[in-house]
This record gives C-alpha cells, sequence and structure tokens, in this order.
C-alpha cells in the first residue's frame, strides 16, 4: 500500500493539461475534490497515511484549478478492525473525533435542493461545395460560435418555471432578461431564489430525484424592434455544385441547484456554461 500511494504521489506530481481535462470531464460541475481515503496498513502510522491522503488531494485540487486555501480530509481505513479515522488539514492535520453521518444521503441532497431542466432544439442550416469539405467544416464552426454569442445576447431571455403539472397552485413564471443577469438584488426577478419553485410535499415517501422538485428553463430570443445599426444582406458564392446540410441539435442540460441560489446565478452560472460546454465538447 505505501508503494501504491508513491506511485499515485509521482502520477500527480507528473500530470498533464490533458491529463487534468480528462479529471475534470469525470467530476460533475459543482462538486470539488475536498479529500481522500486510503487503506492503512499493519506497518504503516495512520497519521502518516492520513497526511498521504490529504497530500494527494490537495495535489488533485491543484491540477483541477480549485482553489487551494481549504481544509481536507484524510481518511484511514483499518484493514484489521475496518475501523474509520478521520483527520482534517488545517495549520496542522488533527485527528477528528466526532464525525456525524447522515443515514439518508438522498434525504440530504433533496432536501436542500433541486433540479433545473432545460432543452433546446437548435436547426444550423450550412451550404458546402461537394468538392471542398473544409468550407463545410469552418461554416459549421462559425455557426456554432453565432449560436454561443446569442446565448449572453442581450436580447435573450430566460423563462423560468414549475416543471411539476400536478401543482394547482404553482408560482407565475419568472422572466429574467440576459440584460438583467449581473444587477443587484434589487429588482424582484434578481433577488428570488430558487427555493421559490419548491413545494414541501409531504405525499413525496422518498426523497430522490424522481421526486426532486424541478425548475424548467426556456430559452427565448426576441428579435423584434428598430435595428441598432444599417445592415444589408450578406451573400456568399460557392462555384461549383453544392448542398445544404442542416445540422439538428437537440440539447439538454440537467443541472443540480441548492434553493438558496438565486435564480439570475442558476441561469448565469449553471445553464448558460452548461449549453456552451456542450457545443466545445
Amino acid at each position: 500500500m505505501a508503494d501504491d500511494i508513491r506511485i499515485l504521489t509521482r502520477k500527480l506530481h507528473s500530470i498533464t493539461k490533458s491529463d487534468s481535462d480528462d479529471i475534470r470531464a469525470l467530476l460533475p460541475r459543482g462538486f470539488e475534490v475536498i479529500g481522500a481515503l486510503i487503506v492503512g496498513t499493519a506497518s504503516s502510522s495512520v497519521e502518516r497515511t492520513a497526511k498521504d491522503a490529504i497530500d494527494a488531494s490537495s495535489r488533485l485540487r491543484k491540477a483541477l484549478s480549485q482553489s487551494e486555501n481549504q481544509s481536507l480530509v484524510g481518511a484511514v481505513v483499518d484493514p484489521s478492525s475496518g475501523g474509520l479515522s478521520f483527520f482534517v488539514s488545517n495549520s496542522v492535520i488533527e485527528l477528528v473525533t466526532t464525525v456525524v453521518y447522515e443515514e439518508q444521503p438522498d434525504k440530504y441532497v433533496w432536501e436542500r435542493g433541486c433540479i433545473l431542466y432545460c432543452e433546446l432544439p437548435i436547426k444550423l442550416p450550412v451550404i458546402y461545395s461537394v468538392k471542398e469539405l473544409k468550407g463545410a467544416e469552418d461554416m459549421l464552426a462559425r455557426a456554432i460560435e453565432a449560436v454561443i454569442a446569442k446565448f449572453r445576447d442581450t436580447k435573450t431571455t430566460y423563462v423560468l418555471e414549475t416543471l411539476d403539472g400536478s401543482i394547482t397552485e404553482a408560482p407565475h413564471a419568472v422572466v429574467i432578461r440576459n440584460r438583467d443577469l449581473d444587477l443587484s438584488t434589487e429588482s424582484n426577478a434578481s433577488s428570488l431564489l430558487c427555493s421559490h419553485f419548491c413545494f414541501e410535499d409531504n405525499n413525496h415517501k422518498s426523497h430522490s430525484a424522481e421526486n426532486a422538485d424541478k425548475i424548467l428553463v426556456s430559452f427565448l430570443l426576441s428579435t423584434s424592434g428598430a435595428s441598432l445599426k444599417p445592415v444589408a444582406p450578406v451573400a456568399e458564392y460557392i462555384p461549383g455544385e453544392a448542398k445544404l446540410l442542416v445540422v439538428d441539435y437537440k440539447l439538454k442540460v440537467i443541472c443540480y441547484a441548492t434553493k438558496d441560489l438565486r435564480l439570475t446565478d442558476a441561469v448565469s452560472k449553471l445553464i448558460i456554461p452548461g449549453l456552451v460546454d456542450s457545443y466545445i465538447l
């Protein structure tokens, strides 16, 4: 086990940007590395093993570009008894004498959070030369970049409403405009929390993703009104035989948000990045 720890440490020391990207893809957005658990050996000291666990998790946080200014947890399993010992890194590594376990972890998660759901169908028309496919790739890339830019366009509006159709007295939908996302909490839409759409339903027999409060986020783009500057139609001539390719995307973004998160932050920090990352991937 000691040899395994040293191998892991060497790997974390030599981790590349590509490795970091691969690890980051496996870690759901919003989750952080807070520590590590190692099975100890009869010959190793518990404190030393806990330090190795904390060092490994610290290097992993650094590789994932997460803040290094955080207390980390090092957990050690006794191989003979199966008992767990927990240590926390502050200025020094300290033994934790009291640990509170949640007997129903699902209840802990879903009592404090909800699900954001956004579905966005997109059609990207691309005209390309049959003899030159590179032009089609360039046009598709430009079309995708234009769609990504629309997510933060000042004319873009997001409508949030409850996804539970069985509730008769559901709150009214909340409209959030992109130009309002960076405002303070003075306006009503900016000050509302995700809990605005959450309900205390005693009929739920269990706390699970299926029974969780769900918020539907719709994406609207208003293009009416006077143009800010004169525009003219633009045409591109492609010599030779050409074809029309319509790329049909149907993006679905599902996020977990705590109920005390502002609705504007839910859109700007969860929904918008999840649509953009879908294109980048």
